[in-house]
């Protein structure tokens, strides 16, 4: 039964990386990235919170995807 399920799966599935993986950089990314809009905020820069937050959250997520095994 499991020989005929491990068929199923297509074989570029092993090459994308680990959902756990991918979800931990991107918190780390987050996080650090709106440490950083804090203070853009606090010193008034008009690239503050949602800016640095957004934009490394989408570095992460596309460098997490664009790695292999």
């Amino acid at each position: 039964m499991q020989a005929r399920a491990k068929e199923r799966i297509p074989q570029w599935f092993g090459l994308l990386p680990k959902a756990d993986v991918v979800m931990g950089v991107a918190a780390t990314s987050l996080a650090i990235g709106l440490l950083i809009g804090v203070e853009r905020e606090r010193k008034a820069d008009s690239r503050g919170l949602r800016t640095f937050g957004l934009v490394s959250l989408l570095g992460a997520l596309v460098a997490g995807l664009d790695r292999s095994n």
